[in-house]
């Protein structure tokens, strides 16, 4: 990624917001595939937008939050809610599946309702379906990048330890997130209204 503003920050924020608040499939709906995944949502409501760009965009927000309470008499509260807020939600992520898993799962749902799930011919349509489910919750298990993201405990540690009377707070901020330091940036030590 080349870099992010604190608009774009926000906008990705706000868009997962909006997807995590998605409507679901009935809960009333006695299919064993409904029960088990109306929960799932399709990754395209994210707009293109990926894990790490939201890890990114949070730890903007986490920046600029730190700028903007940073003198005032509550800022301890204020700060340590704020990161709790923006903790990347790693169990939300995976109920974002691809668009044609979900609608596989769709599909073994209609199945279900023709086809015993114990038979061999049900059971040749589920088996690569699952695997696949499988290794789509087995990324944020086993993928070293994503394994390696920093907390936002500790990215919050980091703001204090630049302090909000570092005159580069911004650019250090970029450099830690490994964000290009442009001039769309935010300069100084200024927190942004969005």
């Amino acid at each position: 990624m080349a870099t992010m503003t604190i608009s774009e920050a926000e906008h990705i924020i706000d868009v997962f917001a909006t997807a995590l608040q998605k409507e679901r499939p009935p809960k009333n709906e006695e299919n064993f595939y409904w029960k088990r995944y109306r929960h799932h949502l399709p990754l395209s409501i994210l707009q293109g937008y990926d894990v790490f760009q939201f890890d990114i965009a949070l730890k903007l927000r986490i920046a600029n939050m730190f700028l903007f309470f940073e003198g005032r008499n509550n800022f301890e509260e204020q700060f340590a809610k704020e990161i709790r807020i923006c903790t990347l939600p790693s169990a939300s992520l995976i109920m974002f599946i691809p668009d044609d898993l979900l609608v596989k799962f769709k599909y073994l749902a209609e199945l279900s309702k023709t086809l015993s799930r114990e038979s061999s011919e049900f059971r040749k349509y589920e088996r690569p379906i699952l695997e696949e489910d499988r290794a789509h919750t087995e990324w944020f298990i086993s993928n070293e990048k994503f394994r390696s993201l920093e907390t936002s405990e500790s990215f919050g540690a980091y703001c204090r330890r630049i302090g909000a009377n570092d005159p580069i707070y911004w650019q250090k901020i970029y450099t830690r997130l490994s964000l290009e330091y442009t001039s769309s940036s935010p300069k100084g030590n200024k927190s942004v209204r969005v």
